[in-house]
């Protein structure tokens, strides 16, 4: 690495850091929120089906949001898509 890619990194925030979802430990939905996905039958089996990946990432974007109004908004928009059989917006392409 350069000086400067090394200073760089030293001065690096580690708050900061380990942010992503593929960073991050194993995180999973609320009980209540698990239990409200499965009140759809249709979304839940989609949600199943979902590669480990996709899954990872649509309940880190969940639970990631700072606001319980919005983990709620976005749970929801998470049920809505996968009651139709897609992903979450953030991971459908075109």
């Amino acid at each position: 690495m350069h000086p400067a890619g090394l200073r760089a990194y030293r001065q690096r925030d580690e708050e900061k850091s380990a942010q992503a979802s593929y960073e991050q430990e194993e995180v999973s939905l609320k009980k209540e929120y698990k239990e409200k996905i499965r009140t759809n039958p249709k979304a839940w089996a989609f949600f199943q089906e979902l590669a480990p990946g996709y899954t990872r990432t649509s309940i880190h974007w969940v639970m990631s949001a700072k606001k319980e109004k919005t983990r709620q908004r976005r749970l929801q928009i998470l049920i809505e898509s996968c009651e139709k059989e897609q992903k979450i917006p953030l991971l459908r392409r075109g």
